[in-house]
């Protein structure tokens, strides 16, 4: 559980950033659909009232968006998000739950501090439909923030093509800088990322896998499945499976790498590429 919590924990910069622009969308709920001007809801008792238990829905409908990208990611972070298979499970987990949470505390909050029912007034009228539109806008939010650096990164990559590039790995206390030369391939293991050197040395290294794709250069390296990132200079032979299915033989026979029908001519192409 602490694992859990501390993988899908905001850094302390979005921390701020979330809480600033929650007190923001507050306001903008509790002012919704009133004709007073800023100064007189400011003066209003009830406004303050409402503002910290707003702020608390949309801080925690902010986090449930987050969690819910993150859950849908899992360890796939390259372009995933134009897949079928991380809408489908963006839907419920993004959109559907924070939803449900936001009709569930307006619910309880409208119950036990307004003493009122929600269904008679303008919420599902006003709020509630803004509500929903506001999480939709959420998740690009969030999709963008995710996506910012990944993107970057793959720019810098294309300027910077050929160039050698040297990673920092960790032994113990000890950290070691690795030229691209030496790499074998950088395995997930865990949740913790593996660096296989050509001469049998085994390093651990920060990151993703997406990250390390990005930055390392693509006529080197091949993404071939979730788990490996793979250096050509390790490739040894290969075998197909009746199914289409590539398995791959490292020089060194340390491994044997499963690469899926879909990858396999991508696979092909990129070993016969300079």
């Amino acid at each position: 559980m602490t694992r859990l919590l501390k993988r899908y924990r905001p850094s302390g910069k979005e921390s701020g950033l979330l809480a600033a622009v929650c007190i923001v969308l507050a306001h903008f709920f509790i002012a919704l659909g009133k004709d007073s001007s800023l100064l007189a809801l400011w003066s209003d008792r009830l406004y303050w009232q409402d503002l910290p238990g707003v702020w608390f829905m949309a801080t925690s409908c902010f986090l449930l968006v987050r969690t819910g990208i993150l859950v849908s990611l899992g360890n796939q972070r390259q372009l995933s998000f134009l897949s079928f298979r991380f809408l489908v499970r963006l839907l419920p987990l993004g959109i559907i739950l924070p939803a449900i949470f936001v009709l569930a505390a307006q619910y309880l909050y409208a119950r036990f501090i307004w003493q009122q029912d929600i269904r008679i007034g303008s919420f599902f009228q006003y709020e509630y439909p803004m509500a929903v539109l506001v999480i939709v806008f959420i998740n690009l939010i969030y999709l963008l923030w995710f996506y910012r650096k990944p993107f970057e990164e793959a720019v810098s990559n294309l300027t910077q093509a050929g160039t050698v590039i040297t990673l920092l790995a960790k032994q113990g206390k000890e950290q070691i800088p690795v030229t691209i030369n030496q790499i074998s391939h950088i395995q997930l293991i865990s949740d913790q990322l593996v660096l296989h050197c050509l001469d049998g040395r085994q390093l651990r290294i920060d990151g993703t896998l997406e990250q390390l794709a990005l930055k390392l250069p693509l006529a080197m390296f091949f993404r071939a499945n979730r788990q490996v990132l793979l250096g050509k200079t390790a490739c040894g032979s290969f075998t197909t499976e009746r199914s289409g299915r590539l398995l791959l033989q490292l020089k060194d026979g340390s491994m044997t790498i499963p690469i899926s029908q879909k990858k396999a001519r991508d696979f092909r192409q990129w070993l016969k590429s300079t």
